[in-house]
């Protein structure tokens, strides 16, 4: 989580979701509908949460940004995560954590892999669009909270975006059995 500027950030964030889209663009029916391992969500349902969390987080990222935007607070585009957002990461990645999704970001399980990846391009057109502010805005100060992390600035957000496709990731090609 070594980011110095916004564009670190979305440089990692355009990563993460280019290794989602290869790993789960050409799934079969069958391998869509793999359990997790407790078995609650499938590889289709995670991607479904991944599109809901994605929008909410920009609709998050917006609001902060143009707030912080209307108070005048400028940036050059350097990266100041909050500490508690650093530790809290850390602490997730050293115990292997699991984490339950609030109701309303878990899957439904209405929608494919095709429709779910839509809205994730959806989403990063919205993240494309705001990055003026992003470079332009200090979203350092003004705060939503996370259920897990606490109080979490838009550049918080914007970094976990990346964090959290990268996990899903991770447990999706553990359920398909790949390393890629």
């Amino acid at each position: 989580m070594n980011f110095e500027h916004v564009a670190d950030v979305y440089a990692a964030n355009a990563a993460a979701r280019t290794r989602l889209v290869i790993t789960v663009s050409e799934l079969s029916g069958e391998q869509a509908d793999l359990p997790t391992e407790n078995g609650k969500w499938t590889v289709s349902g995670i991607v479904e949460h991944l599109a809901k969390v994605g929008d909410g987080m920009s609709r998050i990222c917006y609001k902060l940004l143009s707030k912080a935007e209307e108070e005048g607070k400028t940036s050059d585009g350097t990266i100041n995560l909050s500490a508690n957002f650093i530790d809290g990461v850390k602490k997730l990645a050293t115990e292997k954590q699991r984490l339950e999704a609030p109701e309303v970001v878990q899957p439904g399980g209405s929608q494919s892999i095709e429709e779910s990846l839509e809205n994730l391009k959806n989403v990063a057109n919205q993240l494309d669009a705001m990055r003026p502010l992003f470079e332009t805005v200090d979203g350092s100060e003004l705060r939503f909270p996370h259920p897990y992390f606490g109080p979490m600035s838009a550049q918080d957000w914007l970094v976990l975006l990346g964090l959290h496709e990268t996990r899903h990731t991770d447990q999706i090609e553990r359920i398909l059995g790949t390393t890629k």
